[in-house]
């Protein structure tokens, strides 16, 4: 029991130690956020054989406005990821006369996604605020193949040079949860973990396949109350 007791003073300290103010932090306007952390992904398909994604850098800014509702708000984010990768690469020109293929490509991917959610905070006007969040995701994937073009082989045809950029929407749902940590009466800190399903149209690169994947991103953003 006595373990217990300089964990429960520590609490009850901090309790103490914010102001009133700080339990005031717009509970029901507007906040905005900017944060940094990484992402890990899992390919469903095609299978992880076929492409991988290593760990992406993760950059994301966002802002909500409360409903003064059942400690619900409306949110509004934009997040960027960067990273690397290989994949068993197949493309046809589209005249269908030549094709290039070749295993283990290098590429270098970029993914931009907004995202229009519903949050929940558990506890709203209090300097701590644990909090679920759900949405949806519109965006772009963008793979640049590394490798170069005369790497390529190309098993059928005579045309010069594969595809090296492959480009388009990807459209996703996600899951966020975190506590958003107050240490003023505007300012604060948000550390989440958020949970993507996404899946892209479809890639020439990859013969004409949809790519789709989950991501894990683990982040922490500053807060800033309006």
């Amino acid at each position: 029991m006595r373990h217990l007791i300089l964990p429960i003073l520590l609490v009850l300290i901090s309790f103490e130690a914010f102001p009133q103010s700080v339990t005031e932090f717009a509970p029901d306007g507007i906040n905005g956020y900017a944060g940094v952390g990484f992402a890990t992904f899992d390919v469903r398909s095609p299978d992880s054989f076929d492409i991988k994604i290593d760990q992406a850098t993760y950059f994301y800014i966002g802002g909500e406005k409360g409903f003064d509702f059942m400690n619900l708000y409306l949110t509004i984010s934009f997040q960027y990821m960067d990273t690397n990768g290989q994949s068993n690469y197949y493309y046809e020109s589209v005249s269908g006369d030549t094709v290039w293929e070749d295993n283990d490509v290098d590429f270098h991917a970029t993914l931009f996604q907004a995202g229009l959610g519903l949050k929940l905070k558990l506890i709203d006007g209090y300097w701590f605020r644990p909090y679920v969040e759900f949405g949806g995701l519109g965006g772009y994937f963008q793979l640049n193949y590394t490798t170069d073009a005369d790497e390529i082989e190309r098993t059928q045809g005579t045309d010069d040079d594969p595809k090296l950029k492959d480009s388009l929407l990807d459209f996703g749902r996600y899951l966020e949860v975190g506590i958003e940590i107050a240490f003023s009466d505007s300012w604060g800190v948000k550390p989440a973990a958020r949970f993507i399903q996404s899946e892209t149209k479809k890639l020439e690169t990859l013969d004409d396949r949809t790519l789709i994947y989950h991501g894990n991103v683990y982040f922490i953003s500053l807060l800033k109350a309006f």
